[in-house]
């Protein structure tokens, strides 16, 4: 609590007007909450404009006695330590003023949930730590600060009326972060059949789908389906005993069913009621197992399972059946190639503009600009596998997703699908574990050396898959002429030439016009070789 300074009204109201769209409804995260004073401004300051609209505020406080004010005053507080904090949900804008001592990883957290979402982050911190960034988050926080074009102003006296005062000179910092292109839930949703709600005449039949685990989930659903809705119309037929006598005076039953885990959320009602949010709950949990299983988690993308579970409540109208797994894993194909080349051109920045170390990167003069980039043979990207307690290698679950993101994306560019490399990466950490060795860690198509500061460094031993990531990349945006790949190179100006031989040069531009490869890399209609769904898939 030594550093709780609490947001002076005047400062709230100059990071109130730092959000964008602020007319329309909004969702907002207040992380390290103390008393509430954002989440509370905030709320008036929206509605003194905004009538018709509705503003959702979430708290995160790790004081426990600050975590009681806050719910006394109505808010709703849904986690203790941000930098633990992992959410499903969408918020519009994070605005918070951290503790001064680690504002940058509380800065950077809210930079890694709206980055991978898109939206807004306004943050209060210490002016020392943009003007001195002498650690490598520090220096990350800095190139993220530029990267986005984040609005920074600096402000000496922002605390010195406060209800703890302070002369400490802090900088208010806005910085949006574009949406990503996403996966249209919409669409699958359209074409798969809408569930209808419970009535007497309703026949649960047991659908089955060909293959293991998908008809074991299917099975199982209806299972729980048909249990649930039989004790629910059990307890129905024998409510009225339970309310019989004279001495019943009130005709309460004092056995009460909810649909819920506590008082607050337990959802109670007359029968057809009580039956159909029991039936969507159980929807809702089987189709969360439906989008962790490996036939839905291999083609998509890491930002496209995030988008696909923050959708999880609109899959509560629909029934576990084999039309609608199947009509889910069409969509997904469908939508496949934009999500692929999202997570390209993801994996591109990361080991070029985003790099620790930019001494990595090819540059070259292209099609009007001089500011066109390529991957070498090496890179250093920020990717910590070490523990922070005990600086033991430890990788969790994200830097494996991270790897594993890395080969899909590598192996769909050279192969048109991908191979699913998660069980094989995790007895590569096995193997490092026992045998202690972190440096060159062999992948299909890299080998990576993690360091305890939180880097990594990639040398890439596949070279096809970084030539055609580098054309595509190129291609994309606009850095390569529009006839790159069709027009003989005596063909061109002298200008397509000169872009030419910065990017390659003349006798590698001949030799990828006539790669199969880079055809389909280079193909208008998408350069996925994709398999169809079958009907039994």
């Amino acid at each position: 609590m030594n550093e709780y300074y609490p947001t002076p009204e005047q400062l709230i109201n100059k990071m109130f007007h730092k959000i964008k769209e602020v007319h329309r409804d909004l969702t907002i995260l207040e992380p390290s909450a103390g008393k509430g004073h954002i989440c509370e401004e905030v709320q008036r300051l929206y509605k003194m404009n905004n009538r018709n609209r509705t503003i959702e505020v979430d708290a995160i406080e790790i004081e426990k006695e600050y975590q009681m004010i806050l719910k006394g005053k109505g808010l709703s507080v849904i986690h203790d330590d941000f930098l633990t904090f992992g959410t499903y949900k969408n918020y519009d804008c994070i605005i918070m003023n951290p503790p001064f001592s680690n504002g940058d990883k509380h800065f950077m957290r809210a930079v890694d949930i709206q980055e991978r979402r898109g939206g807004q982050v306004v943050c209060i911190l210490n002016a020392e730590t943009i003007r001195n960034p002498y650690t490598n988050l520090r220096r990350e926080l800095v190139s993220v600060i530029d990267e986005y074009h984040a609005e920074v102003e600096f402000i000496t006296d922002g605390f010195l009326d406060a209800e703890r005062k302070t002369e400490v000179e802090i900088a208010l910092i806005s910085i949006v972060f574009p949406e990503i292109i996403k996966m249209d839930a919409s669409l699958i949703l359209d074409k798969m059949e809408k569930a209808k709600d419970y009535d007497d005449e309703e026949d649960f039949e047991t659908s089955v789908i060909q293959g293991d685990p998908v008809k074991g989930i299917i099975e199982s659903y209806n299972y729980e389906i048909k249990v649930g809705v039989e004790f629910l119309e059990e307890y129905f037929r024998i409510k009225p005993v339970l309310i019989s006598g004279e001495e019943i005076q009130d005709k309460e039953c004092f056995i009460i069913v909810k649909i819920g885990n506590n008082d607050r959320d337990g959802f109670q009602g007359n029968r057809n009621e009580l039956i159909n949010k029991f039936i969507s709950r159980t929807r809702h949990k089987f189709w969360k197992t439906i989008f962790n299983l490996k036939v839905i988690t291999e083609i998509v993308t890491t930002d496209a399972f995030w988008d696909l579970n923050s959708k999880i409540e609109e899959f509560s109208g629909y029934d576990v059946t084999r039309f609608n797994i199947q009509q889910l894993q069409k969509e997904l194909y469908q939508n496949l190639s934009t999500n692929i080349e999202s997570g390209i051109e993801s994996f591109f920045d990361d080991v070029t503009t985003k790099a620790y170390d930019g001494k990595n990167t090819l540059y070259y003069n292209a099609m009007k600009t001089n500011k066109a980039w390529k991957i070498g043979k090496k890179a250093i990207i920020w990717l910590n596998a070490y523990d922070s307690w005990s600086h033991r290698f430890e990788p969790d679950y994200r830097v494996t997703q991270r790897v594993v993101e890395m080969e899909k994306i590598l192996s769909y560019l050279t192969k048109g699908k991908k191979v699913t490399p998660d069980d094989v990466i995790k007895r590569v950490w096995e193997c490092v574990r026992v045998t202690g060795q972190t440096k060159n860690i062999m992948f299909e198509y890299f080998n990576l050396t993690f360091y305890k500061k939180g880097t990594c460094h990639i040398e890439f031993t596949n070279d096809k898959a970084i030539e055609l990531l580098n054309i595509f990349m190129a291609k994309k945006r606009n850095w390569l002429p529009p006839s790159y790949g069709k027009k003989k190179y005596y063909g061109m100006t002298d200008e397509e030439k000169d872009a030419i031989n910065n990017f390659q040069g003349k006798d590698n531009y001949e030799r990828c016009r006539n790669d199969d490869e880079v055809q389909d890399v280079l193909r208008d209609r998408g350069f996925l070789m994709l398999e169809e769904v079958s009907e039994h898939e």
